[in-house]
């Protein structure tokens, strides 16, 4: 039972975090207002004012996915309110996803006619062909949609959460691991597939982009047409394949840039195979891919799906570490955080599943050709190492690497200045993808303290990309 003097101390509370939230946005300062956000959206998760706040504060950062997420939340919240709904179709339009942006400012006009900024929006999307769906039903987001942000309680904020009697609505959704419409997609494949003793999924599913082959297997589609292998545990890449068909598209959007065909390129880390077929398209029947994933469970799903994409005769995945050296290493694997898998001689080291396999290593020098153009690499901070065992390819004056960039990861393998003045003594510049996917410059000196991000390292800025100074 909940006591009314300590419910309404919850919500003056709340009320507190929603105004010190306020008061961090006005000056610019976004994490402190996702903190305070959060807190109050833990205490009392029905104002949907905050969730668009929220939402606009992620998207500040950078954190588009999240940014989704809230505005999903506030369309749930207040599906007869137009706003969440036009800054819902903002951000899908920034992230280029035309029909379902034009779905959300439908919603927003159904709900307020007279919008003019979505009106504006409706108009600009239908002189490119681009028009809402015909089967729209009502004014809320599709159930696909509603993977809701998770707002970490703060201190504060769980000692205020005790005694609430019963989650709220979209307390309760937040525990699903998957979307509701996709759980319900995978039930209905697994039903037909066990009635009819086959397990392959029914061909009449229609619009299904996933299909359950197994409690530990299905295969998804993904925007871009082709299918991939995935373990339905992982909470990451794999459930964002699942549920929203893309991963990181904004960087998708650059690799794809730097890819011509014909190409030789090496992936490090080519996790479920999300970059590892779109760039065998790119590349075609004349182009060769060496994709490296050091966890063998991923590995196999990679080659799964390459050899379902039609790409065996352009890619061949490597299941083996790249290093600095050629032997053997302990590494951390988790169905959970299948992306997550690192160096580690820890057992758990990344989380209650973790597992710990030896793996062989290898340097890229000692297998690659010598023509190779393009590099891409994800390696949860061994970059640094990977690197130093590709000295000969890095010579090479057209060579390209695309890399996520993690100072803290990146530490505790290497001495990060130390990296950065050997890479700019053989030439190489280096820009920041942004969310946009143009390129923002960034001098060397700068590298060593650069936030958590993915870089482009070239001797010249790529072609086909926007290119802008700090």
């Amino acid at each position: 039972m909940e006591i009314f003097g300590f419910a309404l101390y919850r919500i003056k509370s709340a009320r507190h975090f929603a105004k010190s939230g306020d008061a961090a946005r006005d000056r610019g300062d976004w994490p402190t207002a996702i903190r305070r956000y959060r807190s109050s959206l833990a205490l009392d998760d029905s104002r949907a004012d905050l969730w668009v706040q929220l939402g606009h504060a992620l998207k500040e950062t950078g954190d588009w996915v999240g940014a989704e997420a809230a505005y999903v939340a506030a369309s749930e919240q207040t599906p007869d309110i137009a706003d969440p709904h036009l800054q819902l179709g903002h951000l899908l339009k920034q992230t280029e996803r035309w029909t379902e942006a034009a779905n959300a400012f439908g919603r927003a006009v159904r709900v307020a006619p007279t919008l003019t900024d979505a009106v504006a929006e409706l108009r600009t999307l239908a002189q490119r062909g681009i028009r809402p769906d015909s089967g729209i039903a009502g004014i809320t987001p599709p159930a696909q949609r509603s993977r809701l942000p998770n707002p970490p309680p703060t201190a504060e904020a769980t000692r205020l959460q005790l005694g609430r009697r019963r989650p709220s609505r979209i307390a309760r959704r937040r525990r699903l691991r998957l979307p509701a419409a996709v759980r319900k997609d995978a039930i209905a494949v697994r039903t037909r597939a066990t009635a009819g003793g086959s397990g392959v999924p029914d061909a009449t599913a229609g619009s299904q982009r996933y299909f359950t082959l197994g409690q530990d297997l299905g295969i998804a589609q993904i925007q871009d047409g082709h299918y991939l292998y995935v373990d339905p545990m992982d909470e990451a890449v794999g459930a964002h394949l699942i549920a929203r068909g893309y991963w990181e598209n904004w960087i998708h959007k650059v690799v794809c840039a730097l890819v011509r065909p014909g190409d030789r390129i090496i992936e490090v880390g080519a996790n479920f195979g999300y970059y590892t077929v779109a760039m065998a398209r790119l590349a075609g029947p004349e182009g060769l891919i060496l994709a490296f994933e050091a966890n063998p469970g991923l590995a196999e799903l990679v080659r799964r799906s390459v050899n379902f994409n039609g790409y065996r005769a352009t890619v061949e995945v490597v299941a083996m570490a790249a290093s600095d050296r050629a032997g053997t290493l302990s590494f951390a694997t988790s169905r959970r955080n299948a992306g997550g898998g690192t160096i580690s001689t820890t057992p758990g080291a990344l989380g209650p599943d973790s597992v710990l396999v030896t793996v062989e290593t290898v340097t890229l020098d000692s297998v690659a050709p010598d023509d190779v153009r393009v590099i891409r690499m994800d390696a949860e901070g061994s970059e640094p190492l990977i690197l130093r065992g590709a000295a000969r390819l890095l010579q090479s004056p057209d060579i390209v690497v695309c890399m996520e960039w993690d100072v803290v990861q990146m530490s505790a393998r290497a001495d990060v200045p130390e990296l950065v003045e050997w890479l700019s003594s053989l030439g190489f510049r280096y820009w920041r993808i942004q969310h946009d996917s143009t390129l923002l410059s960034i001098a060397a000196g700068d590298m060593p303290a650069l936030p958590a991000c993915d870089v482009v390292m070239a001797r010249a800025a790529p072609a086909g990309l926007v290119v802008a100074q700090a």
